[in-house]
């Protein structure tokens, strides 16, 4: 379906046939909400970048996540995946300043996000680098798609998601009405077509989706069935 098909779509499904409560941009905005949250549920948008060294202004060693990333899958220390761990457990509000533990022979097994600093985002090692340690350091993550602008335009999801998109316009119209009891209908929908999606995707019996990689143990389960 082209952008313009879609936006028919939902004005239909949602009774809009005349085009008279939403305008255009309100439903192309609701369909890039979709596409971005469907992206980043299913994984699709896989992309990696290499950083030579450390290169983040924090009190430790880490690295600039990109601009357009949704969320990081896996990062690796020299081709070895470090683990995730929460952001306040490397940098506790009580015991001794972590720029005083930094050890030339650290080498990180863990890594942890930190929260959005001016629109920006940095992966934090463990145990502590200093500010500019050599790397490499790899970080695989979801990647924001492409924005759709203006009909006719394309979607850059794959032909079968492009009904699931439309009913994520469709429950956005319904929201917009306050008429949440058909939204959280809809949304219900979607949940259970994207849980279906991804098994498809993973092979994995549906309703579990566990997804197992990486040098040390890490069982992810999809969290909106």
């Amino acid at each position: 379906m082209t952008l313009a098909e879609m936006i028919t779509a939902v004005r239909k499904m949602s009774g809009d046939v005349d085009s008279a409560q939403y305008s255009d941009s309100e439903v192309i905005q609701w369909l890039n909400w979709g596409q971005t949250e469907i992206v980043n549920r299913l994984e699709m948008n896989l992309k990696d970048v290499t950083n030579s060294n450390c290169n983040s202004a924090t009190l430790t060693g880490g690295v600039l996540l990109p601009d357009d990333m949704l969320r990081v899958v896996a990062l690796y220390w020299n081709s070895t995946r470090l683990i995730q761990m929460p952001f306040r457990d490397i940098y506790p509000h009580s015991g001794a300043n972590p720029a005083s533990q930094i050890a030339a022979g650290n080498v990180p097994s863990h890594y942890a996000i930190s929260p959005w600093m001016n629109l920006t985002r940095v992966a934090i090692m463990y145990p502590y680098v200093s500010l500019a340690q050599a790397g490499p350091i790899r970080v695989e993550y979801i990647g924001q798609p492409t924005a759709m602008a203006a009909a006719p335009g394309t979607c850059p999801l794959p032909v079968w998601l492009h009904e699931t998109l439309c009913l994520y316009g469709v429950m956005k119209a319904r929201q917009t009405e306050e008429n949440d009891q058909a939204a959280a209908f809809i949304d219900r929908d979607i949940n259970m077509r994207l849980a279906r999606f991804y098994s498809y995707m993973t092979e994995n019996e549906f309703g579990t989706h566990p997804e197992m990689s990486g040098d040390a143990p890490v069982l992810q389960y999809f969290d909106r069935i």
